[in-house]
């Protein structure tokens, strides 16, 4: 026995030690010690990592051997109650998981729960490594894979929030055309249909979404056999969640239950009252004369279809939601009719009278209705109005997870209308793309080369709608977190702006947007920026247009706020004139801010043109 005993040392020594010292099996069998403080776990973690990212992919065959003891070492880091182990236990995971997908795909359903827990954790840090981890995991694994994982993680995470991340998840990367077998199809729906009709209303919200999207991605049969097994009082509520998304559902309900010979819906058994519809619409047709008239009154000159943009909408900045442009309107009526006549399927209509009391926000509008607001969105009448405020309200009200399954025709759409003739049809496009840049500008990474150039395009235009909404476009692109990937395509047109004076006017744009999606940047990439930046800066401060000079200005000021007096060793190209112009802008700012009497450090004080 102690022969064998030497024997296998002898065989584990060489696989032991490398040349920068780690030892895989050290670190197996001290982490399994209970005698570790935390700093020593994130010591050994920081080693394993290091040595991950030496080897690359010829970690695979000694962590093989091992692998299931090392996913109970990562799940139990996960859950230490120090953030820094957790921390450094999810960078190092990060690091293993692309080089050794195959031999992890076994045990997803341990690791994946607590990678969930931790996207609801308290520090941002964590959060986001936990983000980015099943990001990899929901790219490179099957949806058969990842079913086990994520029904297993709403089991064990009772978290509302935890909940929602793995429902938003799966309508995130559960693709089109996915095979899977059905009864591991069959035990997802059966595990997120329940939710639907959960207390948590966000829960609801994204378990409809989840639902909807194995509809309408994966099979649709499975789902509709769910529903309609379902008790008479549970299935109306999952029929209503997934109307929100799928305005046919009650269609095709009906079709399968033929199909499969089931005669007891009794929502379908209410006869149609076609005489009450009637009715209905000939009241909204007298109530649509009379807002017409009321907009053609001759108090202001000016008619509703041209008012979608108020004067508080122009003033809001693009960081805030623009709720205060979206009050007071009276053209509701219209939208509602819309909705009721061409996006309510007819058992819906059976099941709910219409409500003809007009509605200041459009807040009952949902996602089936979108198909209809894009149409009315390139109307210029009175529902174009109502459609922007619908389109603003289903932005702020469904998650980018949701919008997932529709921003590709609603962008092809909103693309299509901002190269309209109509000025109105373009500044509404403008305006409605600013909403998604607002709300979803995770969404518009595919979009957004295409929505700059045609932006770009509109601020040069005479009308001045169209050129309005296409600067407050361009702002909020700018201010959002693509806000590295739009100067990148900023700096690109630049020099096809500065050729032609006639284009001055999108130079003037471009260098606004610029200098507000710098001021987003981290110090880091910042100074990366700089040398890309100024020099069409410093190039145009000597622009014969004083709008480009003063949009130069306003950049570099937006960029001293964010470096502080670190920017002012790099204009030195500046003349004399030219850095006091931008030292007194400076100072207004700060003024403007509050800051001059409040903050006297040197990183804030006043800066002096002594680089010249």
């Amino acid at each position: 026995k102690h022969d064998n005993h030497g024997v296998k040392e002898a065989e584990k020594a060489p696989a032991k030690r490398h040349s920068s010292g780690f030892s895989f099996r050290s670190y197996l069998d001290s982490v399994s010690s209970q005698n570790l403080t935390w700093n020593m776990k994130v010591e050994k973690n920081t080693s394993f990592r290091d040595w991950v990212l030496k080897q690359g992919q010829g970690i695979v065959s000694e962590l093989s051997s091992d692998i299931e003891k090392l996913v109970f070492v990562f799940v139990d880091h996960f859950h230490d109650p120090h953030h820094k182990v957790a921390l450094s236990s999810l960078s190092l995971f990060e690091a293993v998981l692309p080089l050794c997908l195959h031999i992890l795909e076994p045990f997803i359903e341990k690791f994946c729960p607590p990678l969930f827990l931790k996207m609801v954790d308290t520090k941002e840090q964590i959060r986001s490594s936990a983000s980015e981890i099943l990001v990899t995991v929901g790219e490179r694994y099957s949806v058969e894979t990842l079913i086990p994982a994520l029904t297993r993680s709403l089991k064990v995470n009772k978290h509302p929030r935890s909940r929602i991340a793995s429902l938003e998840f799966s309508v995130k990367y559960f693709r089109k055309s996915t095979v899977t077998s059905g009864s591991v199809l069959e035990g997802w729906i059966a595990l997120i249909g329940p939710l639907i009709c959960e207390k948590v209303v966000e829960v609801r919200r994204a378990a409809a979404a989840a639902l909807v999207r194995v509809y309408q991605s994966v099979d649709a049969e499975p789902v509709l056999a769910y529903i309609l097994s379902l008790s008479p009082r549970e299935q109306s509520m999952v029929r209503k969640a997934v109307h929100s998304f799928v305005g046919s559902i009650d269609e095709e309900l009906a079709s399968y239950a033929a199909s499969q010979n089931i005669h007891n819906l009794c929502w379908l058994e209410k006869p149609a009252d076609d005489k009450s519809r009637k009715s209905v619409d000939q009241a909204e047709d007298l109530r649509e004369m009379e807002t017409v008239t009321r907009a053609e009154s001759p108090h202001g000159g000016v008619t509703k279809s041209a008012s979608y943009r108020t004067e508080s909408d122009s003033n809001t900045s693009p960081e805030k939601t623009d709720e205060s442009a979206f009050e007071g309107n009276n053209d509701e009526v219209f939208g509602q009719k819309s909705r009721a006549k061409d996006s309510r399927s007819p058992f819906a209509l059976r099941e709910k009278s219409y409500n003809l009391e007009l509605q200041d926000s459009g807040s009952d509008v949902e996602m089936h209705d979108l198909s209809v607001i894009l149409v009315n969105l390139g109307k210029c009448n009175l529902k174009q109005d109502f459609a922007l405020k619908q389109f603003s309200t289903l932005a702020r009200k469904y998650p980018s997870s949701v919008w997932e399954v529709f921003i590709g025709d609603t962008m092809a759409k909103l693309l299509d209308y901002m190269q309209a003739s109509v000025p109105g049809v373009k500044a509404c496009a403008l305006l409605a793309v600013k909403q998604v840049a607002c709300h979803l500008p995770e969404l518009l990474s595919d979009s957004l080369d295409s929505v700059i150039s045609l932006a770009l395009q509109a601020v040069g235009e005479a009308h001045l709608e169209v050129k309005q909404s296409a600067e407050e476009c361009l702002l909020a692109l700018a201010s959002s977190s693509n806000a590295e990937y739009a100067v990148q395509l900023l700096l690109d047109r630049i020099p096809y702006l500065t050729e032609d004076p006639q284009r001055n006017a999108s130079l003037v744009s471009s260098f606004r947007a610029i200098g507000k999606a710098l001021a987003k940047l981290s110090q880091s990439h910042l100074d990366e920026r700089l040398v890309e930046v100024l020099p069409p800066l410093f190039s145009s401060f000597n622009s014969p247009d004083a709008d480009v000079r003063k949009a130069v200005v306003f950049c570099l000021v937006d960029i001293y706020a964010s470096m502080g007096n670190a920017l002012m060793v790099h204009l030195s190209p500046l003349s004399t004139a030219q850095l006091k112009l931008l030292t007194i802008y400076i100072q207004r700012s700060k003024q403007g801010k509050g800051a001059s009497s409040k903050l006297g450090g040197k990183e804030n004080s006043i800066p002096t043109p002594t680089y010249v």
